[in-house]
């Protein structure tokens, strides 16, 4: 199952930006995830599972520390707003699908 994460232009390529310089930090499987969530974002997608959102949100947030080492924050801002967005919707979908909470009901 899916959520569904709609980015405008600049957060599309924003969360693009973040994917790409997190990548150097990941080992082979976890570059292979990546470069998928990048093909899904490329190709207009706007459905991401769990997984998907924890690797954009955890992009986010290392792209934003890295701009504000560069000294500016109004750009790591606008990645931290971007990051705390995607991961309500994350918290959200995982809430309404636990598996757990789906056995209680039937």
């Amino acid at each position: 199952m899916k959520q569904t994460v709609k980015f405008n232009l600049e957060q599309q390529s924003q969360v693009i930006e973040a994917l790409e310089s997190y990548q150097m930090e990941l080992k082979e499987a976890e570059v292979k995830r990546v470069d998928l969530i990048i093909a899904h974002l490329v190709g207009g997608s706007d459905q991401y599972d769990s997984e998907e959102m924890i690797y954009i949100v955890r992009a986010l947030n290392a792209f934003s520390k890295v701009l504000e080492g560069c000294r500016e924050p109004l750009a790591a801002t606008k990645y931290e707003i971007l990051a705390s967005r995607v991961d309500r919707k994350r918290e959200q979908f995982q809430l309404a699908n636990h598996p757990l909470k789906k056995m209680s009901l039937a």
